[in-house]
């Protein structure tokens, strides 16, 4: 307001010594006699209004920048500090989410690390490792390739995981396998990468000091990734990969002492260890402990008719199935040729049975494949025993197993058969 009377005063008076000058102009004009003061003072008047219209000017361009212009450069760096803050948190968001995604990653190979040092089981670390690769990266389909211990020129598929779900073996649908560029990157280590408008398809080698043990192919969806998301993603994997495969490699001299290199179970010299620390404690604490012991139906069929390479490859699909039936603290062993025990600690009988039969029905209704493709039926007949107080040693145990397991190949086969004591009800 007090601006508006500012510039409202000028303007007044200038309007006053307007209309005076004008005034003594038109006496000039018309001839009318003027005296030469009025003459000066008409002259000052018209110089003094001249003066106030040019400071009633100045005043006004004064006031549209006094009133306009602090306001708007107030505004522009505001606008301008908060562009900056927006940029800053932007690009400080990211840095944040790359590192967040690096402390995920660096996780997953040390968690990939710990199981390698803690537990030697093939399928459960890989499928732990197959899961972090999903989650990680965000795989579509991710399938890993091996070379066999005993023929390192071929290459076979090991595993390969899809829709939350992780096969193994036999148990993957060749349909489904793409070994596009699979040869290639097994033989020279390099990486090949293929990309469609909505598919980066990556083909990557497993190498461990320079010795390349497989390949592990991945599809990613482009559409859930930037240019440069894809890029580090595709660096991730390669880290990741790194870390599967001293992880893979990591077990091969425990593997040689305590697991069968055939189908990846422990061993009957294992199983004689495993017992003698186990049998004590049952005795002296009264837990309960089942086994369960296993005999593919009439293998020798399967090796005159197919061959011994197919019967390998049967027996060690087997050898997955039963692993994957059973629990994290449970534990299996080939016992011989085509035998498979089973231990169970804290197990009574009905959980046993139970366990045996699940087994016996999963391997019943899968269809395995021999080394040429070719479908391959198979049942299994399984004997369970339980331990008993009255048991001096843990031979007795397996020998308890075992009887019900020649029971249930005289019955007919492919059924379970549970060891009865005379001296007492299980």
């Amino acid at each position: 307001m007090a601006r508006q009377h500012s510039v409202l005063l000028p303007l007044l008076v200038c309007i006053l010594l307007f209309l005076f000058a004008s005034h003594y102009g038109y006496t000039v004009i018309y001839g009318r006699s003027t005296n030469p003061v009025e003459a000066l003072l008409a002259g000052a008047t018209i110089g003094l209004s001249a003066f106030c219209i040019i400071l009633l000017v100045q005043l006004r361009r004064q006031y549209r920048r006094a009133a306009a212009s602090p306001d708007k450069l107030r505004v522009k760096e505001l606008q301008a500090h908060l562009e900056g803050l927006r940029a800053k948190n932007q690009d400080d968001t990211t840095k944040l989410k790359n590192l967040s995604h690096q402390v995920e990653i660096l996780s997953a190979m040390r968690e990939i690390s710990l199981m390698a040092s803690q537990d030697v089981d093939f399928e459960r670390l890989v499928e732990h490792a197959l899961e972090l690769v999903e989650h990680l990266i965000g795989t579509r389909e991710i399938t890993l390739f091996l070379r066999p211990e005993d023929d390192q020129k071929v290459l076979k598929v090991r595993a390969r995981r899809a829709g939350g779900e992780t096969l193994f073996n036999s148990a993957i649908p060749p349909e489904a396998v793409d070994l596009t560029n699979v040869a290639e990157v097994a033989r020279y280590g390099n990486i090949k990468r293929l990309e469609t408008e909505k598919m980066l398809d990556l083909t990557v080698p497993v190498m461990v000091d320079r010795e390349i043990l497989g390949v592990v192919k991945v599809k990613i969806d482009k559409e859930q990734y930037s240019p440069d998301e894809l890029d580090r993603a595709h660096l991730n994997l390669r880290n990741i990969l790194n870390h599967i495969g001293l992880a893979i490699k990591t077990p091969t001299l425990y593997d040689r002492a305590v697991l069968d290199s055939l189908t990846g179970l422990y061993t009957k010299r294992h199983l004689t260890a495993e017992l003698n620390k186990i049998f004590p404690g049952c005795k002296r604490l009264s837990k309960s402990l089942a086994v369960i012991m296993i005999d593919l139906d009439h293998f020798k069929k399967i090796n005159d008719k197919y061959g011994h390479l197919t019967g390998d490859i049967v027996l060690r699909d087997v050898a997955s199935i039963v692993k994957r039936e059973i629990r994290d603290y449970d534990s299996a062993f080939r016992y011989g040729g085509e035998e498979i025990c089973v231990l169970l600690p804290d197990t009574d009988s009905r959980s046993a049975l139970s366990v045996a039969e699940r087994i016996r029905k999963k391997i019943g209704k899968n269809r395995f494949r021999g080394d040429t493709n070719q479908k391959v039926s198979m049942t299994v007949s399984a004997g369970v025993a339980v331990f008993h107080k009255n048991m001096d040693k843990s031979e007795d145990l397996i020998s308890d197993a075992d009887s019900a397991l020649y029971k249930a190949k005289r019955g007919g086969r492919n059924q379970v058969k549970f060891y009865r004591r005379k001296t007492t009800m299980p």
